[in-house]
């Protein structure tokens, strides 16, 4: 029987040890003062995960805008088609392998997973319990002191690290709407996806 050269080196208790990718907590909440915390979650419950993933070309994107805005420009008032603007935002290929691979590796069926024209949005139905295995989190009902209304959050999540930069963010998760903290979401994204972002 020949040996590999790996497992003269290394004992075969070291060799068979699976790569754990390293967590990083992606984003911390602090819920505003009328939200708190009202009731735990049961595991089962229904929920859906929209994961945002870092657009394409967003500065050209952003440069076009600006030219069809611009009385200057040759091209002014020359909109830019729908299928134009997908393809700018369209994540690139590293991205979307990265994540697709991230889901997998937690059980996640691919073809179950919703994604939006332009493929920067990613919409998947899971339970609570596995929301909370795929984000290191643990989930809460929160509630509103005036208004009644009841949320489901959580107070921080975490995501392997080099997942940071291919996904913008997450929810719901951590932001409540309305007043927020600038932990939660930078607001030049929050801008990029209100005014740019093209979804299903």
């Amino acid at each position: 029987m020949l040996l590999s050269p790996l497992s003269l080196l290394f004992p075969a208790s070291i060799l068979a040890v699976p790569f754990v990718p390293t967590l990083a907590v992606k984003s911390i909440a602090i819920p505003p003062s009328d939200w708190i915390q009202h009731a735990t979650v049961p595991p089962e419950h229904p929920i859906t995960l929209r994961f945002a993933l870092r657009q394409g070309d967003f500065p050209s994107l952003e440069k076009r805008l600006l030219d069809i805005s611009n009385p200057l420009s040759p091209r002014w008032r020359q909109h830019l088609t729908k299928q134009e603007v997908q393809d700018l935002v369209r994540p690139n290929n590293a991205t979307l392998t990265a994540v697709d691979s991230f889901l997998s590796s937690h059980g996640i069926d691919l073809h179950a997973i919703r994604r939006s024209p332009a493929m920067d949005w990613l919409s998947l139905n899971v339970t609570v319990a596995k929301a909370e295995v795929i984000l290191n989190t643990t989930y809460q009902l929160f509630l509103n002191k005036f208004s009644s209304k009841t949320l489901l959050r959580c107070m921080s999540y975490s995501l392997p690290l080099d997942l940071h930069g291919e996904i913008d963010t997450i929810q719901p998760t951590t932001y409540f709407g309305g007043v927020r903290s600038p932990k939660m979401i930078p607001q030049s994204v929050a801008t990029k996806r209100r005014f740019l972002s093209v979804r299903a």
